[in-house]
Order: structure tokens, then C-alpha cells, then sequence
């Protein structure tokens, strides 16, 4: 299903002002990460031009996103802003976009674009401390390593016949 249609048969004629949203569900953005949760909708300010047997996209386009401290684990919003957004489509060739009922559907170009610019490690802020320590401070008797399992062994005896 279409999400984001650009009339090619409008487009030949006279460029194309998209404006709109779409919601996190309909975008199906396919990211697993526990600290990353797609709550908002992608918005875009777009302008479709035609350009031989291609268009130009050009124009704005934002996503909301709601994280996770990876330090501090507390909820802080980072804001996808991609200012001066260009997509250039070919209709020919190799890499022809796919048309339906003489339309292209942006929304895979706008999801991909959208993803590149995710953090891989999200910090609430740059210098953020992380948790805050909760316990005491261990003693020196903490410290010393307990014997484990495996210091039973050392203490097998084997008779040598």
C-alpha cells in the first residue's frame, strides 16, 4: 500500500508540494533495539520535481523518537531532523523506482533515510553520568575473590597405582 504517492502523470506537468505525516505503524520501520521506541508520527515538508525520466525530491523531513538513556536509562526524545532532504528517482534503468498505478511511493526512501540517522548508542546527553552509585562502598573483605566450584578440584587426591 502506498503511503507517500508522487503522481508522475501531476509531476510531468507542474512540480509537486507534499506535505503530511505518517505514523510509526504505517512507516513499519523494522528496528529492533530495547532503548529505541517509535511513538510519533514522521512528518515532511517535501517538493517533487520532474527531471528527465527521474524526479528530485527536495525538503524537510522529522521524526520524533522516544529513548532510552543507555547510561542512565532515563526517557529523553531525539528529534530525526533531515534539513535540505534531496532524493533523486530514476524511472528508468537498473535502479527504477517501482510505480503503482503510475505512482512512486517515497515512504521506503523517507523510513531508510530516516533510520540512518538514529543513534546507535543514546545518551540523554553527551556528558551524562550514567546511573548514580545505589550501593555502599564494598570492604576489603568484598574485595578477595570467593573459592568457587572449581577450587573443590584442587583438593581431589588421586592414588597413583
Amino acid at each position: 500500500m502506498i503511503q507517500i504517492p508522487l503522481n508522475l502523470d501531476r509531476l510531468r506537468k507542474d512540480p509537486q508540494h507534499l506535505t503530511g505525516s505518517v505514523s510509526a505503524e504505517d512507516l513499519e520501520l523494522d528496528y529492533h533495539d530495547e532503548l529505541i521506541h517509535f511513538n510519533e508520527p514522521l512528518t515532511y515538508e517535501l517538493t517533487a520535481e520532474w527531471m528527465e525520466d527521474a524526479a528530485l525530491v527536495r525538503g524537510t523531513v522529522r521524526l520524533t523518537v522516544d529513548c532510552e538513556c543507555a547510561r542512565c536509562l532515563k526517557p529523553f526524545q531525539h528529534i530525526i531532523s533531515l534539513e535540505g532532504y534531496a532524493l533523486h528517482l530514476p524511472f528508468g534503468g537498473e535502479d527504477a523506482v517501482p510505480i503503482e498505478d503510475n505512482c512512486a511511493d517515497l515512504t521506503p526512501f523517507l523510513r531508510e533515510d530516516s533510520l540512518l540517522d538514529l543513534p546507535q548508542h543514546p545518551l540523554c546527553r553527551s556528558d551524562c553520568p550514567g546511573l548514580e552509585a545505589t550501593h555502599p562502598e564494598p570492604s576489603v573483605t568484598d574485595t578477595i575473590p570467593k573459592p568457587g566450584v572449581w577450587s573443590q578440584l584442587d583438593q581431589l587426591k588421586f592414588d597413583k597405582d
